[in-house]
């Protein structure tokens, strides 16, 4: 018997099939209550929940990784708008259990997150506690009556504490007249990966005095109630935003707001303790640092690799078959061009440009080779991008050199690294086209085109390029 419909309960009816379900459902919606009470009477109750919490892990991981990466992401773009983040990486140092008191066949619950039936902090258990240890350290202050923090009633001359400026604003207040949401926002807390469940005992030593039948003395045998606890050195996130004040806060001051909050949480999770059972120690927990774990930082950055495919589905194929090749040659070139992908992404000006970078290394590399079909067939491939690409001149076309032009093209050859181009003083802008080409094969040779070249090297490539480009070719 299970307390869902019937429709609902043959689905579930073969165990096979709810092997690796969630176990938020198996816990507290599909406990086939007959079979529980024969099981209970031959082994440990407890167990037979973390066997099925065990084989459901898998799964939960990755929901669990999803989730985590949906809340860092959310930080890091409130951050943008102005909001601050607090993000506490912690190591559970204790049991840790939250639930107890919730509806369950077997008396004792356990709070599981709706989607991956792992157990996580919820955030308003959270900032209960918050909001208790922001009490405490405020309490722990000196001179808390000329504070204003605390004052004596007139009547019975006792001391109460008076919610301060700080307090008000973080967590939030309504009166008569006025009202304020509480600028701190807290995020659900979720283990940074599935945790190892273990059990824990209560043990009532006067049963039949919590029955109602006598008093509480010493001959009333104990009946010890077992429940699930998430076992120490679990390993949680908290994540925490602070919004922008509003003008009407009674703190405004964001930065006064910061330290007052990295010190109520430090308190609550080292000091007070999250869940149930923390007088007696539950839930307390060890910080190990307040940024993003290693491990979420990379489900970012794979998170933004998917994303920037899905935005750019171009960005793959440039990889993998552009900027992977170091050395170019035409026949590989017009080789990469006619293939159907490149053609898909014809009209993309970075595949273009990619494109025409490679072209001009083919061409710079030995320009002998190049003639005016080479520069039509780029033209024409280029043309759909908006990238254009100049169609050098025939050769029996160009007018003969004149003595001084054929001097300065001998003395362009005569260039035997880069120091001898800058003590040679020549000016580019008077060179023929038959001598900027010959000094385009120099500077290439001098690595005057990489990107790691030096300012003077990049600059005097630039300026021959658009000289190049002026003179037809």
């Amino acid at each position: 018997m299970r307390p869902v419909s019937k429709e609902i309960n043959q689905l579930i009816s073969n165990k096979e099939r709810i092997k690796h379900a969630n176990f938020g459902l198996v816990f507290n919606k599909w406990l086939d209550l007959e079979d529980y009470l024969k099981r209970k009477d031959k082994e440990n109750s407890q167990e037979i929940f973390i066997s099925d919490y065990n084989k459901s892990k898998q799964k939960a991981a990755k929901i669990l990784e999803r989730r985590h990466e949906e809340q860092a992401s959310y930080c890091q773009a409130m951050q943008k708008a102005g909001w601050h983040p607090f993000v506490y990486h912690a190591k559970l140092i204790s049991p840790f259990v939250s639930g107890l008191g919730m509806t369950h066949p077997t008396e004792t619950g356990l709070v599981l997150d709706h989607t991956s039936g792992i157990p996580y902090l919820p955030a308003s258990s959270q900032k209960g506690v918050l909001r208790i240890a922001h009490i405490i350290n405020t309490l722990f202050l000196e001179d808390l009556l000329d504070q204003g923090i605390v004052k004596k009633d007139e009547n019975t001359s006792n001391i109460l504490w008076e919610e301060d400026a700080a307090s008000r604003t973080l967590f939030g207040f309504s009166e008569k007249k006025e009202a304020l949401a509480g600028q701190l926002v807290v995020l659900d807390a979720y283990p940074l990966n599935p945790p190892e469940l273990g059990v824990e005992i209560l043990n009532p030593h006067f049963s039949e005095y919590y029955q109602g039948k006598r008093g509480p003395t010493e001959d009333q045998n104990p009946i010890p109630v077992k429940f699930l606890v998430v076992k120490p050195d679990a390993e949680f996130v908290f994540r925490l935003l602070l919004r922008t004040p509003f003008q009407k806060a009674p703190e405004t001051n964001q930065e006064s707001l910061i330290t007052i909050i990295n010190k109520n949480i430090s308190r609550a999770i080292t000091e007070e303790g999250m869940g149930a059972k923390t007088a007696l120690g539950f839930g307390r927990f060890e910080i190990k640092g307040k940024a993003e774990p290693q491990k979420i930082m990379e489900l970012l950055n794979e998170c933004k690799k998917r994303e920037e495919l899905e935005r750019c589905p171009w960005l793959s194929f440039k990889k993998r078959r552009i900027d992977s090749i170091r050395e170019w040659d035409w026949s590989r070139l017009t080789q990469l061009m006619s293939d159907s992908e490149a053609i898909q992404y014809q009209k993309v000006p970075e595949i273009a440009q990619a494109i025409k970078e490679a072209a001009e290394q083919i061409r710079a590399k030995n320009s002998k080779k190049w003639d005016q079909e080479r520069d039509k067939r780029m033209a024409e491939w280029l043309r759909p991008s908006g990238i254009e690409w100049a169609i050098q001149k025939d050769a029996d076309a160009t007018s003969p050199l004149s003595p001084e032009e054929e001097a300065l093209c001998e003395q362009i050859k005569g260039l035997k690294d880069w120091g001898n181009w800058k003590t040679a003083n020549i000016e580019m802008e008077t060179l023929p086209l038959m001598a900027l080409q010959l000094l385009q094969d120099k500077f290439s040779s001098w690595g005057c085109k990489e990107r790691n070249a030096k300012p003077d090297k990049q600059e005097a490539w630039k300026r021959l390029k658009q000289l190049l480009s002026n003179q037809g070719k």
